[in-house]
């Protein structure tokens, strides 16, 4: 029997693992892909935002080893300023050296991990999760631990333990549109600063933006030009790009896959496909009204569909648009979050935020990782317990990678002091916090 089984190998599933091997805990990690690190990975998700807020690191840990590492092997410009000024720092990472950076820590570590194993079922009784069945390559068997870690994104064991959810948001169960970013080269980025030195109302920028690495967010007159024009036909306001690792690289996050079922296998067939025809269609646009992008030419496509939003647990606790907005600090923190309410809107083109905010810290605590009614199932990354709107806020990486990493710690406090959910010390499990050296308070 393994003291914790982590289902789902994206960057709070594969933090879990790291700490709690890190912690001294006997671990395995299972995958439904054949890769480890979850959208990063699969849908081409950089850059990382955000390690920093109120000008301090507030995740730290394994994490930011691991960013340190990468930029020692020059796979990472390391935390810089947001060009948007949206919110404090991005880390531009090059997706490929993250997938071996993972691949590295998770053998370095000792971590046991299985690929290509789905979970199709669990075990449960009187609110204890017993054990889990999986699927792998051509076998389905049984599999056994003290704690369960949900970090599937969509919730999908705790779905399968019956637990309670909502998905999206509560006035209609629409969920943000999911994306699908893709990599292009042979961009002039000098062209792409004189364009918004011509006219910086048409992007949005941080105050005292330095021009020194590029991240985009504009050309709203040559969208809504394309538009008229009928070159540009899904519903999407904005050019949305940063610049990449690698010279005259950047990253597009322009598409806008919305109305359809995440949840539902058909459904996100159909989305990917849409997804596809999106790229085609924006590199199109781009070469066609976006100077810089005359030579450009797609390096990457990626291999699954970005998905925002679907399940969010029900939790002890349920993060709310008004602690988000309030910087609300919790006596039983285990997690800072650093991103701004970034609610992609489920039926217009635009953004939803508040944009006359400029510190966007708050706490999570230990309650929103506890599913209600277990004593042994924990949920971690964007499926946490948390509003619609709250979740815009911390289903972000760095985000992602704190909130497992500190399920670690709280399982490693349980398991060693024959506590629970309803009976430990928090002073233990802080103690627990800086071996890991995570950051956990605002």
């Amino acid at each position: 029997m393994y003291d914790c089984i982590i289902c789902g190998a994206g960057p709070s599933g594969i933090m879990c693992a790291l700490g709690a091997k890190k912690l001294g805990l006997n671990v395995l990690l299972i995958e439904s892909e054949a890769v480890v690190g979850g959208t990063n990975i699969l849908s081409l998700v950089t850059p990382l935002m955000s390690f920093y807020s109120r000008g301090k690191n507030l995740i730290g840990g394994i994490a930011e080893e691991m960013m340190e590492e990468l930029v020692s092997i020059n796979e990472s410009k390391g935390h810089l300023d947001d060009p948007l000024g949206f919110c404090e720092k991005i880390t531009p990472v090059d997706t490929d050296g993250l997938k071996r950076i993972y691949f590295s820590y998770l053998e370095k570590y000792g971590v046991d991990v299985l690929l290509s194993t789905k979970v199709i079922a669990s075990n449960v009784k009187n609110g204890h999760l017993t054990s889990i069945t999986v699927s792998g390559i051509s076998r389905i068997y049984n599999l056994e631990a003290k704690y369960f870690i949900d970090a599937t994104g969509d919730g999908t064991l705790s779905y399968l333990s019956n637990a309670t959810y909502q998905i999206g948001r509560k006035v209609d169960n629409l969920t943000q549109p999911s994306t699908m970013s893709f990599i292009v080269g042979g961009v002039d980025l000098e062209k792409i600063k004189a364009e918004i030195k011509k006219d910086k109302t048409n992007f949005v920028l941080r105050d005292d933006y330095d021009y020194k690495y590029v991240g985009v967010s504009g050309f709203f007159k040559e969208v809504k030009k394309a538009k008229e024009n009928g070159d540009l036909t899904f519903n999407r306001d904005r050019v949305l790009f940063f610049e990449n690792n690698r010279n005259n690289e950047v990253t597009i996050n322009m598409t806008r896959i919305a109305g359809y079922d995440f949840l539902d296998e058909k459904s996100f067939t159909y989305a990917t496909f849409e997804g596809m025809k999106q790229i085609d269609e924006c590199f199109k646009f781009l070469k066609k009204y976006i100077p810089g992008f005359e030579n450009s030419y797609i390096i990457q496509t990626p291999n699954k569909l970005g998905v925002r939003e679907t399940r969010h647990i029900e939790c002890l606790y349920m993060i709310t648009k008004e602690d988000v907005l309030e910087h609300k600090t919790f006596s039983d923190s285990i997690a800072c979050s650093t991103f701004p309410m970034d609610i992609h809107s489920p039926n217009k083109d635009g953004l939803e935020i508040e944009t006359n905010i400029n510190d966007w810290a708050f706490e999570i605590p230990l309650r929103s990782v506890v599913v209600k009614g277990f004593d042994n199932l924990f949920v971690a990354g964007r499926s946490i317990g948390a509003t619609h709107e709250a979740q815009a806020s911390l289903r972000v990486t760095p985000v992602c990678y704190s909130i497992g990493e500190a399920i670690s710690a709280i399982i490693s406090v349980f398991i060693r002091n024959e506590m629970d959910i309803y009976n430990y010390d928090y002073k233990l499990i802080e103690k627990e916090f800086k071996k890991l050296k995570h950051n956990y308070k605002i």
